[in-house]
């Protein structure tokens, strides 16, 4: 057993360190001073571990501090420089590794102060790592200056050339990776001040990349200018076109980041050293300076690298592809750069180069295409001169590319007539057959997409060109989605003309147009279209040419959303249209479909026409069904809950509303006259909202026909509102007094103190009215009905009845029944001074009221009360004369019995 048991205490304070336990250590140490001994921490394991070691392994500076202060006290040296033995790692190499500056100053203090001369360039065995490559690896600034420092103090030359055994890492090549230009320039001054050359052009093991290549590819200028700048002063030669193991070099990045800067500084360099760059040089992707200039749009660097194989009589190889097969012109092309392409023609010309122009990239995109895709006219010119001038025949009708489009269907695809002509022009005259109905991956094909953008000048177009060269127009035939020409010229709706042009075509060419088919994506067929874009001429056109070939419109037909025409129609309130439906459906014995809902909203014609509050369409409606045996569903509801007699009322419409009730009468169809929609309105609500007598008393004429109980206190959803309210609201006191007499004839008793959203009531509207017949009749309606009207309800905007009666409109009638009607029904009205407002505007009859009523009243007042002292003055003013008049009236009697005396005597 050890001292301390457990082993050797020596093993115990290297376990302690080894497992980061500070508290266990302290403990140790604690102890052994406790028996005065003194722990030896130099003393390695099997493995050349020792304490220290092993804290700074775990990168913990108080368990450092602690294990030096110790030493300290016990007057005796760690050792710093000691490694362990199977990595051959010492401290400061793990204090770097751990980017610890704190505990490298530490080390170097307690390095100085003992005398001790740090192991700076020591590697370890499996990397060949060493403490400056790591600072360098860590980009840290503060870590390479500490290092610096102290080898300059110690005369120790910092090995900077080294690279490590793995990935061939050295200091200048992590500078440059890290982008750093501070440490670029530390590097380079100690390099300098000791004599030491730096290897500019060492690459790494792993990627083969070196500092120039590795600035460029940064996008480092400034970098760029101080290795050259090095390389200058020390009689070295930059290796301007050595690649890394991508095949990348200095100029392809350079190119790549668009820095024109960096460029013309290697441009320079290569001339003032006599090196010839290599322009087209290619990477692994199988780019080089001049694609990837295209790529990036960029023609300053084009002009550049154009200058420079002028002067160094290089030729720029323009017919190159990258991995893509892309190339430089393609690339233009797809950037739609106009200069740039016509900078690369002027630079073939003058370098006798042909151009390919019909070479296609790896998805099948050429030239001509992708000027055609662009809409860029301007090209399209240029590269029919270009191949006129070069006897290249131009691939017009190649569609093997991504979207199997070709330049034909883009031109048609833009809507560009000029485009389309130049190309027609260019297949005459080199007696190339246009593939007219080619069709792209999406069946998109010229002809189909002119209908589409109604292009009447470029149909004709087609047309003639069609005719010229005998080419029979597909007219019918239709995309994956089901669209075909007839109906997207319908559904574009800019000219009748294209109608007409596409039917006299089929007709000249014995085809028979597709009047009914439909598309996939929508269910769209022509009529449906034309009625949605509410066209009477289209419709007209199309009728003709069904009637002319037997062929028998499809009325009832719904789209995916479930429209038909006849609802479409009504829904852009049509009547003419609607007509020539009716008309053509007779003609035609079709029994129109006036029931059927869309899927979206639930509407149907008869709900339009009263949405529309269009009471000829209506009458329109009822006349078919009449004609037609057809029975109108008058109580069908839609998403909202809407129906048509809901509808008409909420339109305010008499006209449409007797209508429907003469049809549900002579169809034995009772109407839903309380039904709700979903904001919980209802038709006595919207006809009580919309104010009219008229129409309240005809409803209540079919609800006692047909012995429904009509909804009298029914509030809707959002605002609380009922029929009595609104009328009330609207200051009719007809119609209070004709909902009164329902209600007293139905035995419904009408909520009176039901409050709104924003909390008023009846009352509180006739006050706020100054209506005292609407007041009076509420009272009158309330005592019958043992109702107890709510005196003190106080709305949102904090009123109340008797405030409107006192402020607003000083009326003393309304006062005096409200006070009367309190004192009646023993109820305390509420008043707050602070609401009155001016006190002195208020009359002295009012006051006197209030002093009347006053055992019936709670006022509250406010603080120096004006409205407690006029009552005071009042009362005072009051009773003065009151006792005035009992004087004078004593004194008369007295006089009157003195009089009375003296004629007796």
């Amino acid at each position: 057993m050890g001292l301390f048991g457990g082993g050797t205490i020596e093993k115990q304070v290297l376990k302690a360190c080894e497992r980061n336990n500070i508290n266990k250590l302290k403990s140790i140490i604690e102890k052994a001073n406790l028996k005065n001994y003194i722990l030896n921490l130099n003393e390695k394991d099997k493995y050349g571990a020792f304490p220290l070691f092993e804290a700074c392994a775990n990168n913990n500076i108080e368990m450092v501090q602690l294990l030096i202060e110790y030493a300290n006290n016990n007057k005796f040296i760690l050792k710093l420089n000691d490694k362990e033995y199977i990595y051959g790692l010492n401290i400061i190499y793990l204090v770097c590794e751990n980017n610890n500056v704190e505990m490298i100053r530490i080390l170097i203090d307690y390095a100085n102060k003992n005398n001790i001369i740090l192991e700076l360039n020591g590697k370890d065995n499996e990397y060949g790592e060493y403490p400056l490559l790591w600072a360098f690896n860590h980009n840290n600034n503060e870590m390479l200056k500490l290092i610096i420092e102290y080898a300059n103090k110690k005369n120790i030359l910092l090995e900077l050339n080294e690279k490590d055994n793995k990935k061939g890492n050295f200091p200048l090549g992590w500078a440059c990776y890290n982008n750093s230009i501070e440490m670029t320039k530390i590097l380079i001054d100690y390099a300098t001040k000791n004599n030491i050359i730096l290897e500019l052009n060492k690459k790494d093991n792993k990627y083969g990349v070196y500092p120039l290549l590795d600035a460029c590819s940064k996008n480092n200028t400034e970098i760029v200018k101080i290795l050259i700048e090095y390389a200058n002063e020390n009689n070295i030669k930059l290796e301007l076109n050595e690649k890394d193991n991508i095949g990348s070099y200095p100029l392809l990045w350079a190119c790549s980041k668009k820095n024109i800067e960096i460029i013309q500084l290697l441009i320079n360099y290569a001339s003032k050293n006599k090196i010839l760059l290599k322009l087209n040089e290619k990477d692994q992707e199988g780019d080089n300076p001049l694609l990837l200039a295209c790529d990036k749009n960029n023609i300053e660097i084009i002009q550049l690298l154009i200058n420079y194989t002028n002067d160094h009589y290089i030729t720029l190889e323009l017919n190159e592809k990258d991995k893509d097969g892309d190339y430089p012109l393609l690339m233009s092309c797809k950037k739609n750069n106009i200069d740039l392409v016509k900078l690369l023609i002027q630079y073939a010309n003058q370098s006798n180069i042909t151009l390919n122009l019909n070479e296609k990239d790896n998805i099948g995109n050429y030239p001509l295409y992708w000027a055609c895709s662009e809409n860029n006219t301007e090209m399209v010119k240029l590269f029919i001169d270009y191949a006129n001038n070069n006897n290249i025949i131009l691939k017009l009708n190649d569609k093997e590319n991504e979207y199997g489009q070709s330049p034909l269907l883009w031109a048609c695809i833009n809507d560009n007539i000029e485009a389309l002509q130049l190309l027609l022009d260019y297949a005459n005259k080199n007696n190339i057959l246009l593939d007219l109905n080619a069709k792209s991956k999406y069946d998109y094909y010229p002809f189909l997409i002119v209908c589409y953008h109604n292009n009447i000048e470029m149909i004709n177009m087609l047309i003639e060109y069609a005719n010229k060269n005998n080419i029979l127009l597909e007219l019918k035939r239709k995309t994956k989605k089901g669209n075909y020409p007839l109906l997207l010229a319908v559904e574009s709706n800019k000219h009748l003309k294209m109608i007409n042009i596409l039917i006299n075509y089929a007709n000249r060419n014995n085809m028979i147009l597709n009047l009914n088919d439909k598309n996939l994506e929508h269910g769209d067929f022509p009529l449906l279209m034309a009625c949605d874009r509410n066209d009477i001429e289209m419709i007209k056109i199309l009728i003709e040419y069904a009637n002319s070939y037997n062929i028998i419109l499809e009325l009832n037909e719904k789209d995916q959303d479930g429209y038909y025409p006849l609802l479409v129609s009504c829904e852009r309130n049509n009547i003419e249209i609607v007509k020539l439906l009716i008309e053509y459906a007779n003609k035609n014995k079709i029994n129109l479909e006036l029931n059927e809902k869309e899927n979206k909203f639930g509407n149907y014609p008869l709900l339009e026409s009263c949405i529309k509050n269009d009471i000829e369409m209506t009458k329109l409606l009822i006349d078919y069904t009449n004609k037609n045996n057809i029975i109108l569903e008058l109580n069908e509801k839609d998403q909202e809950g809407d129906y048509p007699f809901l509808i008409a009322c909420k339109r305010n419409n008499i006209e449409i509303i007797q209508l429907l009730i003469d049809y549900a009468n002579k169809n034995k169809t009772i109407l839903e006259v309380n039904d709700k929609n979903i904001n919980g309105k209802y038709p006595l609500y919207y006809i009580c909202s919309e104010n009219n007598n008229a129409l309240i008393l005809l409803l209540m004429e079919y609800a006692n026909k047909n012995k429904i109980i009509l909804n009298l206190n029914e509030k809707d959803n959002e605002y609380k509102n009922y029929p009595l309210l609104w009328a009330c609201d609207k200051n009719n006191i007809k119609m209070v007094q004709i909902l009164i007499d329902y209600a007293n004839k139905n035995k419904i008793l009408l909520e009176l103190n039901e409050k709104s959203k924003i909390r008023k009531y009846p009352l509180f509207i006739a006050c706020d009215k100054n209506n005292i017949e609407m007041v009076q009749l509420l009272i009158d309606y309330a005592n019958k009905n043992n109702i107890l009207l709510d005196l003190n309800g106080i709305t949102k905007s904090i009123q109340y009845p008797l405030l409107m009666a006192i402020k607003k409109h000083k009326n003393l009638k309304i006062i005096q029944l409200l006070m009367e009607y309190s004192e009646e029904k023993k109820i305390n009205l509420n008043i707050d001074e602070v609401t009155l407002g001016n006190i002195s505007e208020i009359s002295e009859e009012i006051i006197q009221l209030l002093n009347k009523y006053e055992k019936s009243i709670n006022i509250t007042y406010a603080n120096n009360s004006e409205l407690l002292k006029r009552q005071n003055q009042i009362k005072e003013r009051l009773n003065k004369n009151e006792n005035h008049e009992m004087e004078k009236r004593r004194k008369e009697k007295n006089e009157e019995f003195r009089r009375n005396k003296e004629i007796i005597q």
